[in-house]
């Protein structure tokens, strides 16, 4: 099991969304939060909108709310639920635990709830390569998973045709070296925020926290490195989203923005 930080769709509506303390990127006066949802005994982790409703989950279910405020209400349920995504009249969703090993699943359901979910990705039918799903994120085509088992980053239609590694594996280890990564999709670029991991806990290669990026249409290369080190040492990375060209990464309780072209 591993700790899953926010991984913000929109920093904005992340605002709105049942927080218990306002995070402020400065100037504090240049951003208005308001809070439009109070769902005391839940923490949200992932957050997704299609305009009109916002969609959040938590370790085991699905909710929706209308994004001008309202109660969170149960769409669907799982096992161990990581990442939340929007397609059209569907919403998408990973659980790192609800395969017939254990292994991990991509779902597809009415947006609207009342089902059919549909597993649309299960990890025992095709070899895992996606091991432990940590974040999942669209560009409104196609979805991008974020692997918390060797970091691993795979797309794949809405469907569940077309599965495919974004670049290398980025750290070895498999379960001795899983850990924490969340996803940002953006302008053709996929952006993963590395939490990272002890030396003694059995990661090797690229494993220190910090912000990669690679293109989501060429699946050859290694990752590039916007930022890593000091910066990010201790907690790490915790959420990362991608928005008018700037990349958006969270720890603890600050806000960094980043941008694409590195350094």
């Amino acid at each position: 099991m591993f700790t899953q930080g926010i991984s913000f769709k929109s920093l904005i509506i992340l605002a709105f969304v049942g927080m218990t303390s306002a995070v402020a990127v400065a100037p504090a006066s240049a951003v208005t939060i308001t809070q439009i949802s109070d769902n005391p005994g839940k923490v949200f982790h992932d957050i997704a909108s299609d305009g009109s409703s916002v969609y959040v989950q938590d370790a085991s279910t699905v909710y929706s709310l209308p994004s001008s405020g309202g109660t969170a209400t149960s769409l669907y349920s799982g096992s161990y639920i990581f990442g939340v995504a929007v397609i059209g009249a569907n919403v998408f969703w990973g659980d790192a635990q609800s395969g017939p090993v254990t292994d991990s699943q991509i779902f597809r359901a009415p947006k609207t709830g009342g089902g059919p979910a549909t597993a649309i990705y299960t990890g025992a039918f095709v070899g895992e390569p996606i091991v432990d799903i940590m974040g999942l994120e669209t560009d409104g085509t196609k979805l991008y998973s974020a692997d918390a088992v060797m970091g691993g980053v795979h797309s794949l239609n809405p469907d569940g045709s077309g599965l495919t590694q974004i670049g290398p594996y980025r750290y070895g280890g498999f379960f001795a070296g899983a850990h924490q990564n969340s996803i940002a999709v953006g302008d053709g670029m996929v952006f993963i925020g590395e939490s990272g991991v002890p030396t003694a806990s059995g990661c090797s290669g690229l494993c220190n926290p910090g912000v990669y990026s690679h293109s989501a249409s060429t699946l050859t290369g290694s990752f590039s490195t916007l930022v890593a080190g000091p910066t990010f040492s201790g907690d790490g990375v915790r959420g990362i989203a991608y928005g008018d060209g700037t990349v958006f990464a969270t720890q603890g309780d600050t806000i960094y923005l980043i941008d694409p072209a590195g350094g």
